[in-house]
């Protein structure tokens, strides 16, 4: 689906709770509860596609009046989504985020079947795999996997996310390369080389190590995908 908005002249996107002629410029919870304040498409995990594979999009409100296109819009989709302008603009061939800025976008969204939390990201990391209903959270981990697959990791464990909201804080990771990772990573954990993850003790060698990013929830810690 990604290939086929990216293929497209044009898309519409049509903002059936929005009566101004303009997106909201701040967050609303009375008006918009779904979505920290903003309008319900920007909530929904299949929308985020829309706002970056194709080359022009125009938006709508509930009367049908254009607000303008994700260009002139920029800024204020910027403001509720988090999305770079650049990218918004460009798309991702205008410079290429970390994995892990990526998986921010989507890490308030929400989709109908728990699958599609994965699925509907498929595209935005060029990755192709079979769509299984019915797996539930398995979904996003395949899709972890599918990502890191070029990375020679012996053993990968209980390290992945559960879903896209464990990366909610990470719009501002950027890519770094693997020895100014391992410098970083040095610095932070000088006593250890090792990571406790859920009670497992996970070893993974500095030079391979750059290809994920830790969170710490409540007292786990789990490991998502910071570039590969």
């Amino acid at each position: 689906m990604y290939q086929w908005y990216a293929k497209s002249e044009l898309c519409y996107a049509y903002i059936h709770d929005v009566d101004d002629s303009s997106l909201p410029e701040e967050e609303d919870e009375v008006r918009f509860p779904l979505f920290d304040g903003w309008p319900k498409y920007f909530s929904r995990g299949w929308t985020l596609q829309e706002l970056i594979a194709p080359r022009e999009v125009r938006f709508f409100n509930k009367y049908w009046g254009y607000m303008g296109d994700k260009r002139t819009l920029a800024s204020a989709l910027n403001r509720i989504t988090r999305i770079p302008e650049h990218i918004l603009a460009d798309g991702l061939s205008s410079g290429r985020p970390s994995v892990a800025q990526i998986m921010s976008w989507a890490a308030k969204r929400t989709t109908t079947r728990e699958e599609d939390r994965a699925y509907s990201l498929l595209g935005l990391f060029n990755v192709y795999m079979p769509m299984l209903y019915g797996e539930g959270k398995n979904a996003f981990q395949r899709l972890q996997l599918e990502i890191i697959r070029p990375i020679p990791i012996k053993r990968v464990g209980n390290i992945l996310a559960d879903d896209p909201s464990f990366f909610a804080d990470c719009h501002d990771v950027v890519k770094l390369e693997p020895d100014a990772f391992a410098k970083q990573f040095e610095k932070d954990f000088p006593e250890d080389r090792n990571i406790l993850v859920d009670e497992r003790l996970v070893s993974v060698s500095l030079s391979r190590y750059f290809g994920v990013s830790y969170e710490k929830r409540s007292s786990n810690h789990k490991l998502g995908i910071l570039e590969v």
